[in-house]
């Protein structure tokens, strides 16, 4: 068994897909764990065709390709904080956190649910999350997301009269506040509001995986989840806010 190599950086680890245009996906999580002074390592769930205003198709991998992947990792990286994002259906993402858990049993993982492409292509219309829930250390649906996963009208709500062994952080970009994209965690710890000023005319391809792998490298770095959801909001506004296209970069 080779010995794990050391590094004075966190390692964040994001399994999701890979984006040609760099926008989303792991691409653009690799660019953020590199702004936020971690060492971010990836692994493909599939092979997108698409740019930031047009998706074509995705290619798929195996669970046999994506073992692989992950278990070349874990021979050498130590590895804590686990970032999902686009993953092909409820059976391979139960596949991935029963090989995760399995292997390292105390990571924390971070799943940022995507339904939807922002050109528009749909992936999936639901996944069986109350299954799998507990495994979870954060998920980080928007509200449009949130209502289809926890199959409701109003997911403020549904948050607030539910205890779940996650925490959630709903992401208030698709809310209908005109004046405010208000994010919301939900915790044991009670509730935390993360406001900022809403964009007018701006959408960045890939915002959601940004603030995801941010807020993992956040929790790399050794900040409470409060703290990491925080300054994840922050960087991601100087990211919506870098230019009048919708391919973003921190400023």
């Amino acid at each position: 068994m080779p010995k794990k190599i050391i590094y004075n950086r966190p390692i964040i680890l994001s399994i999701g897909g890979f984006d040609p245009s760099g926008g989303a996906g792991i691409s653009a999580d690799i660019k953020t764990f590199e702004q936020h002074n971690v060492i971010g390592l990836s692994v493909a769930t599939c092979i997108t065709i698409q740019n930031e205003n047009e998706f074509k198709k995705v290619y798929w991998l195996s669970f046999k390709q994506i073992k692989e992947q992950i278990q070349v990792l874990l021979k050498s990286y130590s590895i804590k904080i686990i970032k999902i994002g686009l993953i092909k259906d409820f059976k391979m993402l139960n596949n991935i956190i029963s090989l995760l858990k399995k292997n390292i049993p105390e990571c924390k993982i971070i799943f940022d649910p995507i339904l939807k492409a922002t050109a528009g292509f749909s992936f999936h219309k639901k996944i069986a999350l109350e299954k799998i829930i507990d495994n979870f250390f954060l998920l980080t649906p928007n509200w449009l997301e949130a209502k289809t996963l926890f199959n409701t009208d109003n997911p403020v709500l549904f948050f607030k009269e539910h205890q779940l062994n996650c925490n959630i952080l709903l992401k208030g970009g698709h809310s209908d506040n005109e004046r405010f994209a208000t994010d919301i965690l939900f915790s044991k710890k009670g509730e935390n509001i993360f406001k900022s000023k809403r964009l007018k005319n701006i959408e960045k391809h890939g915002s959601g995986c940004v603030l995801s792998s941010s807020i993992a490298s956040n929790l790399g770095l050794g900040m409470n989840l409060e703290k990491s959801c925080e300054n994840a909001k922050k960087y991601v506004f100087n990211f919506l806010s870098s230019n009048n296209n919708r391919l973003g970069y921190q400023t």
